[in-house]
C-alpha cells in the first residue's frame, strides 16, 4: 500500500500499464517450479499443494493486489480510449 501511496503522490499524471498472467497457468506453474526447487514434495498433487501452500492461488488474486492502486489511480481500458473496463 505504501508504493501505491509513493506512486500517487510523486507521479499523479502517471499511466500504468497491467499486464497479468491467467491465474490457473501462473498457479500451476508456480507449483511445477516449486517442486523443482523442493519447496513441495515430488508426491504431493496440485490439489494438495494448493491446501498447503496460500502462494499458489495469492499471487494470482489480482484484484486484491491492484485495489491500492485502482483506488488512487482512474481506471480505463486503454489510455487512448478513456474507457472504462467491462465488468
Amino acid at each position: 500500500a505504501a508504493a501505491a501511496s509513493r506512486m500517487a503522490a510523486d507521479l499523479p499524471e502517471a499511466t500504468l500499464v497491467v499486464c497479468v498472467r491467467e491465474p490457473v497457468e501462473r498457479a500451476i506453474s508456480a507449483f511445477l517450479y516449486m517442486k523443482r526447487q523442493g519447496r513441495i514434495q515430488p508426491r504431493t498433487t496440485f490439489l494438495e499443494a494448493v491446501e498447503e501452500c496460500e502462494e499458489l492461488l495469492d499471487h494470482g488474486m489480482y484484484v486484491r493486489h491492484l485495489g491500492r492502486f485502482a483506488a488512487l489511480f482512474p481506471l480505463s481500458s486503454s489510455p487512448r480510449e478513456g474507457r472504462t473496463p467491462p465488468r
